[in-house]
């Protein structure tokens, strides 16, 4: 804990806007060095880097050279700088919403990922997730509302969503499993700044899962 922490509740929505340049920039250079938080990634995904690296190199031709070179100006900076920052900034807060709130578990008790104790793999994804909103939000957002369903069926079209969550619903009630559900954006934000604000309390304790 350090004493910024304190006031996290209130600024890591300001940080949001700036997520794209730790994904354009920071994500390249862990291709290149092939380490993934702080992990090594295994040598067989040697292939897949280097097409993730040819792929990343194009994005940046065509996001920011292209413009660059045909509108040489501060303005086309500032307008990229724009669009990365609403991105972050919508993508950013889906994100946190969505795995940062009251009642939320960690998978990890300890830093020490050796003392982990694996569970059941859905019971996992269920409790370190949340569900907000319905079908209108849902087509608005992509699927990402319902991201418990998405990290139990990433391989399904998010259209289905919606018809997914009740049999989620009573799986997780016959289980024993909470199931946490927002009805509205306002209520999980909520939920996420009050937890937010316990984190950043000096003797704060997140229950592990």
């Amino acid at each position: 804990w350090r004493g910024h922490h304190k006031w996290q509740a209130m600024y890591t929505w300001a940080l949001l806007p700036l997520l794209p340049i730790n994904w354009h920039f920071m994500e390249f250079f862990d291709l290149v060095n092939m380490v993934h938080m702080g992990r090594p990634i295994s040598k067989m995904a040697s292939s897949s880097a280097t097409i993730a690296l040819c792929l990343r190199v194009c994005f940046f031709i065509r996001f920011y050279a292209i413009p660059l070179y045909y509108y040489p100006s501060l303005f086309t900076v500032f307008y990229q700088f724009i669009v990365l920052c609403a991105g972050g900034m919508y993508l950013g807060v889906n994100f946190v919403i969505s795995h940062n709130f009251e009642g939320v578990k960690t998978v990890l008790s300890s830093p020490d990922r050796s003392q982990h104790k694996k569970r059941d793999w859905a019971f996992e994804q269920v409790e370190t997730s949340s569900t907000v909103g319905g079908r209108v939000l849902g087509f608005f957002h992509g699927g990402l509302n319902y991201q418990i369903e998405h990290h139990l069926f990433p391989r399904i079209s998010h259209v289905h969503y919606h018809k997914l969550q009740p049999v989620v619903r009573q799986w997780c009630s016959e289980h024993g499993l909470a199931y946490a559900y927002f009805p509205t954006l306002t209520e999980n934000i909520a939920a996420t700044y009050r937890h937010l604000n316990t984190l950043g309390q000096p003797d704060s304790k997140v229950k592990a899962g």
